[in-house]
């Protein structure tokens, strides 16, 4: 469920974590949330392995048979397939080549876009390199603020606002409710006069749309709230306002 090696235990009876760092438990905290932000995407990646057989962690050459920059990259892999993760695997570094195949890619954290192809990938410590689909809906649980890594509770308890979080792109995206097993339909679209338009066939009730358009350093642009209308429904976002 972590995008990496984060989960460390140890040995007998002792359940004191392995480290006393306060930046390692920081990162390892930051990490364990954002977890529980990402279940909802994880409940659509489960469901759609249990009727295809499709892996949540996908090594790139399952996705890209075809490419081969992808044939023998084993270092970094895709979570779905609109989440490219990177991990870092070498201490002290402070980038790492990562290639993201042909389309558009945005980085999560500062929400800019990235071209494809190969790039070198800034690795803070507290960060691995985590890339975005253009035009994927990435449905998260969120608290009232949108803030990624925020705490939004344990499972069985109330797990925040369900939240679809999209950059601009082209994509048709069939998401799964964690809770009610409901599938629906999302359809993003940005056309050339730089206007997003989000498509929902059979919504449920609740659903926030985020809209990230380009941020950067040294914090990314909050984007955009819209309460996405129940059934079907046509959203239009004018990116220049972002």
């Amino acid at each position: 469920g972590l995008p990496g090696p984060a989960r460390v235990k140890n040995q007998g009876s002792s359940r004191i974590f392995c480290t006393s760092d306060p930046s390692v438990l920081d990162a390892y905290r930051f990490y364990a949330r954002l977890r529980m932000n990402l279940l909802p995407y994880l409940a659509t990646l489960g469901a759609q392995a249990a009727e295809s057989g499709i892996p949540l962690m996908r090594a790139m050459v399952l996705a890209y048979p075809d490419d081969p920059e992808a044939v023998d990259l084993d270092d970094q892999y895709l979570l779905g397939a609109n989440l490219l993760v990177a991990p870092v695997l070498e201490p002290g570094i402070t980038t790492r080549r990562v290639y993201l195949p042909a389309g558009e890619w945005w980085d999560l954290w500062t929400g800019t876009p990235v071209p494809s192809g190969w790039v070198d990938a800034p690795t803070p410590p507290d960060r691995i390199p985590v890339y975005v689909r253009g035009g994927a809906p990435i449905p998260l649980w969120m608290p009232d603020y949108l803030e990624l890594g925020a705490p939004v509770g344990l499972v069985g308890e109330s797990p925040g606002r369900l939240v679809l979080m999209t950059f601009p792109g082209n994509r048709a995206t069939q998401l799964t409710h964690p809770i009610t097993g409901h599938s629906w339909e999302v359809t993003v679209s940005t056309d050339d006069q730089r206007r997003l338009i989000v498509q929902s066939s059979d919504t449920p009730e609740g659903i926030l749309l985020w809209v990230r358009s380009a941020g950067g350093e040294p914090a990314p642009d909050p984007g955009r709230e819209l309460q996405i209308p129940t059934g079907h429904s046509a959203i239009t976002v004018d990116l220049a306002e972002l």
